[in-house]
């Protein structure tokens, strides 16, 4: 089981919300991956562009997601597509 972080908009992998839930599950020997989703340019950002970013990263194992704010929006919709994502 792979153990997935998406951080919100305009936050990143290095947030205090991510640091924070990866050292939580690190004390329960759970590695938590953080992907930054982010591009250079928030003025093009799109919720189906981020979403094949992340698809071909987690399609093939099975998941959990964290997430927040807008990485919520990429992991429901990611749940909603993959029967991999426990849900």
């Amino acid at each position: 089981m792979r153990y997935i972080y998406l951080h919100g908009f305009a936050s990143g992998a290095t947030s205090l919300k991510a640091t924070f839930f990866q050292s939580k599950l690190l004390e329960h020997n759970i590695e938590l991956e953080i992907i930054d989703w982010n591009s250079d340019d928030f003025t093009t950002l799109c919720i189906s562009n981020e979403i094949n970013v992340i698809l071909p990263q987690i399609q093939n194992d099975d998941i959990t997601i964290i997430a927040s704010s807008m990485g919520a929006i990429i992991a429901l919709n990611l749940a909603c597509r993959l029967a991999n994502v426990k849900k």
